[in-house]
């Protein structure tokens, strides 16, 4: 699974491309493993510390990915001057809340991955190409 995104983060001709390519396989991943997940995350996951690293690390992972990848787009200039974890976090949010919103099937999954990736293109896309300079942060 991992490896999946891997290549597709290492593959893709853009950070924003990057990110892109991810939803869909990440909302067919949670669709398909969705109860065991939550599960997991809301009954074992609670008490069992070992559920809960292993949680940690997937989730550490993901973020990671999806950080990069908006790291990549700003120097490229695909992705607007956000600041990369918050942006990752926002990601896989909409990700995650995608899949429970048509829960039973109402919403395939198709139509699911085109809302997101066009969501989350309209939220990170740059508006014009080119490495963008880091604002200064206010201290």
């Amino acid at each position: 699974i991992t490896g999946t995104f891997a290549r597709i983060l290492t593959e893709a001709p853009s950070g924003i491309d990057a990110l892109l390519d991810c939803v869909e396989p990440a909302i067919r991943l949670l669709e398909k493993h969705g109860p065991i997940y939550l599960m997991y995350f809301l009954e074992i996951g609670s008490t069992d510390t070992v559920i809960q690293e292993k949680f940690r690390d997937i989730y550490k992972r993901v973020h990671g990915g999806a950080r990069t990848a908006i790291a990549r787009g700003i120097g490229e200039g695909t992705v607007r001057d956000v600041e990369p974890d918050l942006g990752a976090y926002e990601v896989m949010g909409v990700v995650e809340r995608i899949v429970q919103v048509g829960a039973g099937g109402r919403i395939p999954v198709a139509d699911k991955a085109a809302e997101a990736r066009e969501f989350v293109k309209r939220a990170l896309q740059a508006d014009a190409v080119g490495p963008k300079k880091k604002k200064p942060s206010k201290a």
